[in-house]
C-alpha cells in the first residue's frame, strides 16, 4: 500500500509540464539565471541533535557546493592510499 502511494507520488512529480510553444528564446535563456537566484531553505538535523536547523541558500549556491563536493570526493578516491616507507 505504502509502496504504491510512493510510486504514484513519484510518477506524478516526475512528469514534466509542457512548455508553451510561443515562448521567445530570450525568455528561455533568462529563466535558468533567475532560477539560480531563487532562495531555497532546508531543514536538517545536525549530527547528535534532533532539533532541525534551517539553512537558506540560493539554488546556484547549492549547485556549486554539490559540484565542489563531487570533485573533492573524486579527488580523494583517485588519490588512493599513501605509500609508507
Amino acid at each position: 500500500m505504502i509502496a504504491s502511494l510512493i510510486f504514484a507520488a513519484a510518477t506524478a512529480t516526475a512528469t514534466p509540464a509542457a512548455a508553451p510553444a510561443s515562448t521567445p528564446a530570450a525568455t528561455q535563456a533568462s529563466a535558468p539565471a533567475a532560477d539560480d537566484n531563487k532562495l531555497v531553505c532546508k531543514y536538517t538535523a545536525p549530527l547528535g541533535s534532533r532539533l532541525p536547523v534551517r539553512t537558506c541558500k540560493t539554488k546556484g549556491q547549492m549547485a556549486r557546493e554539490a559540484q565542489e563536493a563531487k570533485e573533492l570526493t573524486r579527488t580523494m578516491q583517485n588519490a588512493g592510499p599513501e605509500k609508507s616507507q
